[in-house]
């Protein structure tokens, strides 16, 4: 999903106003100017984000992986599809959580009658064995 700006955006007036009523455009100009010019910005990317004009969320150019196709809004997307014995689940807000379902078994020279376990090292070699 695209970028959902915060629909309760704080109102920067109220900021403005104790600014000016601080004392410090008197006692120091340079940092008003500065603190000034920052409320303003502020309340312009504020503007445009209620307004939709600002995107200020994923840049349409760059590579993303997604779990839906959002090829629409993000040309640069590719959609993650679950392989054999893999499941994506989302239904956690903010969480991607990938699940293997299947069985650990051990690896044979794959003889059906007389099927040798093979080691390295003095250990079992394990696959694992998808659902499908």
């Amino acid at each position: 999903m695209p970028f959902q700006p915060d629909p309760t955006l704080p109102d920067l007036a109220r900021l403005k106003s104790q600014l000016l009523t601080s004392g410090v455009q008197q006692s120091n100009n340079s940092l008003w100017q500065v603190i000034n010019q920052l409320i303003d910005a502020l309340q312009n990317v504020n503007s445009g984000l209620n307004s939709g004009e600002v995107g200020g969320g994923a840049n349409p150019d760059a590579s993303y992986i997604t779990v839906d196709n959002e090829l629409a809004d993000l040309p640069g997307s590719s959609q993650l599809l679950p392989g054999f014995g893999i499941d994506i689940d989302t239904s956690v807000p903010g969480e991607v959580t990938i699940n293997t379902s299947g069985y650990w078994a051990p690896l044979s020279d794959g003889d059906l009658v007389e099927a040798e376990i093979i080691f390295a090292d003095g250990e079992v070699i394990m696959v694992f064995c998808p659902d499908v």
